[in-house]
């Protein structure tokens, strides 16, 4: 990092040194809470040795970036690229543990200038940038350093992220509203499978919530570029196919009711709609065929052709040992998702 470029502009005499930083992070599934406890410090640490400590410590770091991801906090890391902006906090003075915890740091700074904690309290300039040194042997003594940055004019939300092969690894925190802004033109989503894709066409206007959840959730996979982990088909009935959404960052708290026929629910839904199974935040949907009484389910979106996904009901099926089980696939579908206009 260019020392010179990281230290300029108005704020050049602020050299903050952060102590200990208690981020606690609720997480809304099934119950569960979890408090993230890390702490900075000034004193370098060695750098790790050999490739697979590297991939062990990286593996570390994604599994807190998806931790995080269900919280609502977005951390989408451009690995290998030095973002550039006027620091706020110095890395030199403050390491973390990984891009996760590095980017919790930008969380909280922000969080503090809102609370007027900061210098010049609630008018200070707050972090929405922030890069990391990660890799342990280019870095060496610079390892885990952790710099919080603001940059005053961010690129679009839903801009491409760059690439590179520095030693550092960025990431930009936006306004949640920016993000969902910046998401609303994406009326089409499409589920990637081995026998093809399912194109489903989101319905906002029923379901506002999952829809901003999954447009942000496929945002997440995008900067992730691993596909989602546990998006899949499991399930085919007469009236159609059930699967599951279940990705970190996904399906938190959606309260919305919304169904095709307005404020009609004794009426049925009409085929193609894609409905969520289940109460409250669940992940799993299923896609109708029929005309159907599903009584208030909250339908999200609406598939206008339906061979592909007919041609799912009709895999195999696993043995029942009874006629009331359901209908479970011998071999589940995995899809990946992707946003379009």
């Amino acid at each position: 990092m260019a020392h010179a470029h990281s230290r300029s502009g108005p704020l050049h005499a602020m050299r903050i040194r952060l102590g200990s930083i208690l981020t606690g992070f609720t997480l809304l599934l099934a119950g569960v809470t979890l408090v993230l406890l890390y702490k900075t410090t000034s004193i370098h640490r060695s750098p790790l040795q050999g490739s697979k400590l590297s991939e062990l410590e990286k593996a570390g770091s994604t599994a807190l970036l998806n931790t995080l991801a269900v919280a609502g906090i977005q951390c989408r890391v451009q690995w290998g690229v030095e973002l550039w902006g006027d620091a706020m906090v110095w890395g030199d003075l403050h390491h973390t543990e990984s891009e996760g915890e590095c980017c919790a740091a930008c969380y909280e700074h922000r969080s503090t200038a809102a609370r007027g904690g900061l210098d010049k309290g609630t008018n200070s300039s707050a972090c929405n940038t922030w890069v990391f040194c990660g890799d342990p042997q280019r870095c060496g003594s610079r390892y885990g350093e952790c710099w919080l940055k603001h940059h005053p004019a961010l690129p679009p939300a839903d801009a491409p992220q760059a690439n590179g092969n520095t030693m550092w690894n960025s990431g930009i925190v936006y306004d949640d509203t920016a993000v969902a802004q910046a998401y609303e033109k994406y009326l089409k989503l499409t589920m990637h499978t081995v026998l093809g894709d399912l194109i489903v066409t989101l319905l906002p206007e029923l379901a506002p919530n999952v829809v901003r959840e999954i447009r942000r959730e496929v945002l997440v996979l995008s900067q992730r570029g691993k596909g989602c982990g546990n998006c899949k088909f499991y399930r085919a009935e007469d009236f159609g196919i059930q699967g599951v959404i279940l990705n970190p960052g996904c399906y938190i708290g959606t309260p919305d009711k919304g169904h095709p026929n307005g404020t009609d629910p004794k009426r049925k839904i009409p085929p193609g709609y894609v409905c969520r199974a289940g109460m409250a935040g669940s992940p799993h949907f299923f896609i109708n065929f029929f005309d159907a009484d599903w009584g208030d389910a909250l339908c999200w979106g609406r598939v206008d052709d339906l061979s592909l996904a007919k041609i799912i009901s009709k895999r195999p099926i696993k043995v029942k040992a009874t006629p009331n089980e359901l209908s479970m696939l011998v071999d589940e579908l995995s899809f990946n998702m992707t946003l379009s206009q």
